[in-house]
Parts: C-alpha cells; structure tokens; sequence
C-alpha cells in the first residue's frame, strides 16, 4: 500500500524535525550546555559562536538552510570546526563589539 503524498510529505517533516533537534541537543550537551559568558542554561536561547569564522566550515560558509546548519553542527560534534555556545544576548554583544570587520566599517565611515 503506497501513502498519499501529503502523508507521506508529512512524515518526511516530522522526521526532519526530529533530527535538527537530536543533533542540536547533541551540540548543546558537546558545547557544555551552558552559556560561556553568563552561564545561562536556557536551551531554547542558545547559539552557536564560531571562534575562527573566515575558515573553511565557519559559519560564512554555511549556505542552503537546515541541511548545511545540520552539517555544520556535525563538523563541530566531530571537533573540526571551533565553537562556543553563547546565549542570543552574550552572542549579539561578541558579534558587535568583538567584530574586526564592523570596527573597520566604522573608522572607514568617521
């Protein structure tokens, strides 16, 4: 018996969904499952900081959605690329005040 191919479309996203989190999860445990800065231990807030962005698999790289997102986070369990986990606040504040290009974008512009 062959499935229709809503319900067969259905429980192809349901399965996709269950891996993102196992492997999301899988990191969050790799990483320390606490944020590096404040030690916060929400999971629903956590992010993913690369440490040495400009080489090959940093997150530059990362183009194509969930599929490229799950391989690089397969790279990090695997311990090729760098990271830390930040929550979406420590992680924005690195980003903006710890960004080599936006310091150069700024002086470029006074």
């Amino acid at each position: 018996m062959f499935l229709k191919k809503a319900t067969a479309a259905k429980r192809h996203a349901e399965g996709e969904k269950r891996r993102y989190w196992r492997i999301r999860n899988a990191v969050i445990d790799y990483l320390g499952g606490e944020c590096h800065h404040c030690h916060s231990t929400d999971h629903t807030n956590f992010e993913i900081h690369h440490l040495e962005p400009t080489l090959c698999g940093g997150y530059k790289n990362v183009v194509g959605g969930g599929a490229a997102i799950l391989r690089e986070w397969k790279r990090i369990l695997r311990g090729e690329v760098k990271a830390r986990l930040c929550c979406k606040d420590c992680h924005r504040y690195i980003e903006h005040n710890g960004n080599p290009c936006e310091l150069k974008e700024r002086k470029n512009h006074e």
